[in-house]
């Protein structure tokens, strides 16, 4: 990411002069909102022990910082190219998910799932992109000005495969929501496409029961989840496991506990990873200790580590645009908020490049510039 940040940032400095750019963030100031949450990091470090995992997450949550001031502050009119990018956005995901699916049946001999996509990103972020693309690619049906959108179908089929392939129990279930959405929006709000609804329905229905019976690691995924969710209720629960749904519950109860210890400012951007830990050996949670896992729950693995202030900051970024989205009809960012307000549930999406980019790019890019552009 350090080349493509640094090509960003000179691209941005050439462009205009630091006098409208100062305008522009005056005119913008839900910004301040979206760099909040890097300079509680930042705040996080004067308490923290552990400094040099601390600065290196630091310079982790850069993003946070660069993207939402160049997209806030520049005059560059990326509106006019907002559709553009979402075509490429589509196509380039689609031609992602299309090379893992490949390379996972030649190298494997057979149906490629899970761990045998992650050619290019972690299953768990390509079926998280891949709904993404697939809701923009739902909105760039209903633009006149593209001409063939046969394309479009044929990615709305393969990201829709390979979100199922995935074998990610968030990526499918914001899959189903998604789909969804786009009947909803269909029959209710636009009152049109009838025929559409019926054939989405069809496909989402008939797509879901051919990998249910004709891969048993989709249904063992979603049986494994429902027997650890039976085992917490018996308090049946092995600390030794590494099954995710059951490690991610035992995960959870011990992030809660640190919560409890350091409730207003958590325990520091270095310090949080130590804690978590020393936890685990504690508790005996030999799969999270060998294995080194996060919180796999963003909303938990921020209050663990900035406490309640900077939950709170966190939260008003995310709600505060969403309202204003919801008063211009910025149908693309309410798209984005719902993917990633799901995804974040289950996944510490800030303790990777994937997530935090995927974050702090479409987020600041979809709001200060994506209203109408794409639909």
């Amino acid at each position: 990411m350090v080349p493509i940040l640094i090509l960003i940032i000179i691209s941005w400095l050439l462009t205009d002069s630091f006098s409208s750019k100062i305008d522009r963030l005056k005119k913008n100031k839900v910004f301040l909102l979206f760099v909040c949450p890097f300079f509680f990091y930042l705040f996080g470090m004067i308490y923290s022990n552990n400094q040099l995992f601390g600065w290196k997450d630091v310079e982790l949550k850069l993003s946070l910082l660069i993207f939402p001031l160049i997209y806030a502050s520049t005059s560059f009119p990326l509106n006019k190219f907002i559709k553009r990018l979402g075509l490429i956005y589509v196509y380039s995901i689609s031609i992602t998910c299309l090379f893992s699916i490949i390379y996972g049946a030649f190298s494997l001999k057979q149906i490629p799932t899970y761990v045998m996509l992650n050619l290019f990103l972690h299953p768990t972020y390509l079926a998280m992109h891949s709904n993404m693309a697939l809701a923009i690619c739902y909105f760039l049906f209903f633009r006149k000005d593209i001409e063939e959108n046969t394309p479009l179908k044929i990615a709305f089929l393969l990201l829709s495969v390979t979100t199922l392939l995935t074998l990610s129990k968030t990526g499918i279930i914001v899959w189903l929501i998604l789909i969804g959405f786009m009947v909803f929006n269909n029959l209710v709000i636009l009152k049109k496409q009838f025929l559409t609804s019926i054939i989405l329905v069809i496909f989402g229905t008939s797509l879901l029961a051919t990998l249910y019976f004709a891969v048993p690691e989709v249904r063992n995924r979603f049986y494994y989840a429902f027997e650890a969710l039976v085992n917490q209720s018996k308090n049946q629960v092995d600390t030794k496991t590494s099954e995710s749904t059951q490690v991610r519950l035992l995960i959870w109860q011990q992030t809660i506990e640190i919560v409890k210890e350091n409730p207003l400012l958590g325990t520091g951007t270095g310090d949080i990873k130590d804690e978590l830990y020393k936890k685990y050996e504690k508790e005996g949670m030999q799969g999270a200790l060998e294995n080194k896992l996060n919180v796999h729950n963003h909303y938990l693995q921020l209050l663990a580590t900035l406490g309640i202030l900077g939950f709170i900051f966190f939260m008003a970024s995310i709600f505060v645009p969403l309202t204003q989205a919801m008063k211009t009809n910025n149908r693309v960012y309410l798209a984005f908020i719902l993917i990633l307000s799901i995804n974040i549930l289950f996944e510490s999406m800030w303790e990777k490049q994937d997530g935090i980019v995927f974050y702090a790019f479409l987020n600041a890019l979809i709001y200060f510039h994506g209203n109408k552009a794409l639909i």
